[in-house]
């Protein structure tokens, strides 16, 4: 019997669920194609179960550094759907230096994003 993955997936105010998959394409492999792609958003977690073995863990990090992986391969930065959840499970600021690799990073607005930040603080 094969490994099994389930996505749990935060659908905002209908609540979380796993989404469902079909068994037969069900792998580690077409789970990253799914979440690179935006198939699937808003993930919370990844679990992996071996049926055989009779047991379940938490693989989303191991996940996140697969995804993180792929994208840096192919070099087109992260999409805005999986930049938070990028720097929550590989690093922070992990969605940056995709972007910066790509040459999609704005310094510009990187840096008045700052300096606003910076006024707010001065004003408190």
């Amino acid at each position: 019997m094969q490994t099994l993955y389930f996505v749990e997936c935060d659908f905002g105010k209908s609540g979380r669920a796993f989404v469902e998959t079909d068994p037969e394409k069900n792998s580690r492999s077409n789970v990253i194609d799914d979440i690179v792609d935006g198939q699937v958003e808003a993930v919370l977690r990844v679990l992996q179960v071996l049926p055989e073995e009779g047991t379940c863990r938490d693989v989303t990090e191991d996940i996140a550094r697969d995804v993180y992986a792929r994208l840096d391969e192919t070099g087109s930065g992260c999409p805005a759907h999986l930049r938070d959840w990028i720097d929550r499970w590989v690093e922070a600021d992990a969605a940056d230096r995709l972007d910066i690799a790509a040459g999609l990073y704005d310094f510009a607005a990187t840096r008045a994003d700052h300096l606003i930040d910076l006024r707010k603080h001065e004003a408190a």
